[in-house]
């Protein structure tokens, strides 16, 4: 997967009296884009990990169909698979140790989508409490990972003030 950072612009916390309505303007518009940004970040994650879906199904086509022409009696291939995809969170050995929200949330598709395809309903998957709390603090660490905190104003696309004074209507009203 890319590892495309993060860009959050620093900004500091202050009290009413320390900062003017402009600059407040300023600060807002740019923590809102730099939730967009990590939110991108993590859907691009997201479109990566779909691209690479039960790819060793594909690598491995030979040993996926022998193994699906005995019913997958011979557990060599489903090892392998199980072990080297992310989103096989049913068993503990398909669980990676670094598992994330991502893998969670291609767990749950795959369980969609391949039920209702295949059987014309979902059977709902189990996910324990702390497997969701480990994929959520690994997905925080994989964001902390790639924040790039920029300290200078000047390092970002920034809004200009005619800008800035059009997204808010109110701005010379109050």
């Amino acid at each position: 997967m890319k590892n495309n950072k993060i860009n959050v612009k620093q900004t500091r916390v202050v009290r009413p009296s320390e900062i003017s309505k402009l600059e407040l303007l300023e600060n807002t518009t740019s923590h809102i884009e730099d939730v967009q940004n990590g939110m991108k970040f993590i859907a691009d994650k997201i479109i990566e990990s779909s691209k690479l879906h039960d790819y060793t199904k594909m690598t491995k086509f030979n040993s996926f169909y022998e193994n699906f022409t005995h019913n997958f009696r011979h557990t060599d291939w489903w090892a392998y698979h199980k072990n080297t995809e992310r989103h096989h969170l049913s068993t503990i050995d398909g669980i990676p140790e670094d598992v994330n929200l991502i893998d969670v949330i291609e767990y749950m598709i795959d369980g969609i989508v391949s039920g209702i395809a295949r059987k014309g309903k979902y059977y709902k998957e189990d996910v324990s409490s702390e497997l969701l709390k480990t994929a959520f603090d690994n997905t925080v660490d994989l964001v902390l990972d790639n924040i790039n905190v920029i300290e200078s104003k000047s390092e970002i696309n920034k809004l200009s003030i005619d800008d800035l004074k059009k997204l808010n209507a109110n701005y010379n009203k109050e």
